[in-house]
């Protein structure tokens, strides 16, 4: 939630740029070429929080009864989250899909890094998918992620493979109470 309202601000102090940081989509699970797509089949592989920024910031300029003149002076922000370019850039298939967007995410200079629960839920479903345990899972899953990449900025530290693996260890209570902490509060503040 902390990073969604800063995204907000930022949207808020200029306009947001897709040319430079273009939303990325992927097809619906199961999709192949040639298919029609259905209509609202896309998924966001990266870029949901600026999605949602986009939306909300356009609910709320309604809801405010802003002045013709405030309405203007806001036009060119708003104008940018009318037409928002997107990109779909095929990885292979759904497993390198997945690692190659928490990659994306942990070279884009401008946001956080994915948190260990964003990369759980990843190797979670992964697991599920590949008729794993997750605790079996996890090991081969950060050798065939790192193995995919020379690039040292797309590879675990040692506390996050340290976190991701006890994830499994804790209680659902637990798991939801650390998710709440590290929705609510910024990496810094967290001790991660």
């Amino acid at each position: 939630m902390c990073y969604i309202l800063q995204t907000m601000t930022d949207f808020l102090e200029a306009p947001y740029n897709s040319i430079e940081h273009p939303l990325s989509l992927i097809f619906a699970l199961g999709a192949h070429a040639g298919q029609i797509v259905p209509d609202f089949s896309l998924r966001t592989k990266n870029g949901m929080s600026k999605g949602l920024c986009i939306k909300a910031i356009i609910l709320a300029a309604v809801d405010c009864g802003l002045t013709d003149d405030e309405l203007k002076e806001m036009m060119v922000r708003f104008q940018s989250y009318f037409s928002v370019r997107c990109v779909y850039k095929p990885e292979g298939d759904e497993k390198e899909e997945k690692f190659g967007a928490l990659q994306d995410k942990m070279l884009e200079a401008a946001r956080p890094r994915p948190d260990c629960f964003q990369v759980y839920a990843t190797f979670s479903s992964q697991a599920k998918i590949d008729g794993l345990e997750i605790e079996v899972a996890t090991e081969q899953y950060f050798l065939e992620f790192e193995r995919s990449s020379d690039n040292s900025n797309k590879h675990f530290t040692e506390l996050e493979k340290h976190i991701i693996r006890a994830l499994p260890t804790l209680s659902e209570w637990g798991r939801n109470y650390v998710a709440y902490h590290w929705d609510n509060f910024p990496a810094k503040s967290s001790g991660s």
